[in-house]
């Protein structure tokens, strides 16, 4: 939102809120469209279909997908407006939206002129890491939620980077299983994950420094909520 302040949100409840009775009232197809939007993304996310539901069913991408019809409701209102009879009131649309539209630059020009926005891509150079670094022998494991994200870097970046998606319901005891059939079979293991919780986020560093401290070398990064992991042979 440009306006952080308590009587800025109230101005876009109340404009969303009017949105809808305008849309109910002139355009009943777009207003079908956002109710059946609305109901399609919260069965996603009841159900965790990715990418919904990582944080329960209210929350994660949910609220992302969810600004779409916000969004549409807020400009038809606008829209609305401007489409009355009466000079003022188009003049008052045209006013809120000039006001919203500096608003916006005004919060967001300093990561937009240094492309904050656009250019977070916390996989990425994880995966570059991956595509310098590894051999043809290692073993590189991908969670189910991260391989998305990963088959489209390899792509940006032009690498084919062999991999297995583990899909063990992100199970620690199973995960360390794979890991170490992989380690002993002589592969330096590297792993990525994406959408996880703070509790799994700490089962799986104990697990890494429980199984591989007295045997290999190994480092693990955490930033931007992805786990990253790479567990090499001692040289």
């Amino acid at each position: 939102m440009p306006f952080s302040s308590i009587n800025a949100i109230r101005f876009y409840v109340l404009a969303f809120i009017l949105g809808l009775f305008a849309l109910c009232k002139q355009r009943k197809d777009i207003l079908y469209i956002c109710i059946l939007s609305f109901v399609i993304y919260l069965s996603l996310s009841f159900f965790a279909i990715y990418p919904f539901g990582s944080q329960g069913v209210i929350g994660g991408r949910l609220s992302l997908f969810m600004s779409v019809i916000f969004y549409i409701s807020i400009c038809y209102f606008l829209y609305a407006l401007h489409l009355s009879k009466k000079f003022y009131i188009r003049i008052i649309a045209n006013l809120l939206l000039a006001t919203i539209t500096i608003a916006a630059f005004v919060a967001y020009k300093k990561p937009i002129i240094k492309h904050q926005f656009f250019m977070y891509q916390q996989t990425h150079r994880h995966i570059t890491n991956i595509a310098n670094s590894a051999t043809p022998n290692d073993a590189i494991f991908v969670a189910p939620t991260t391989r998305a994200g990963f088959l489209y870097y390899s792509y940006i970046d032009n690498v084919v980077l062999p991999h297995e998606v583990v899909d063990l319901n992100m199970d620690i005891k199973l995960l360390q299983n794979k890991m170490q059939q992989a380690f002993g079979g002589g592969k330096n293991v590297w792993f990525i994950t994406i959408n996880h919780t703070p509790e799994w986020q700490k089962d799986f560093i104990e697990m890494v420094g429980s199984s591989f401290s007295n045997i290999a070398d190994f480092e693990i990064d955490t930033r931007d909520g992805v786990i990253f992991a790479r567990i090499a042979h001692k040289k």
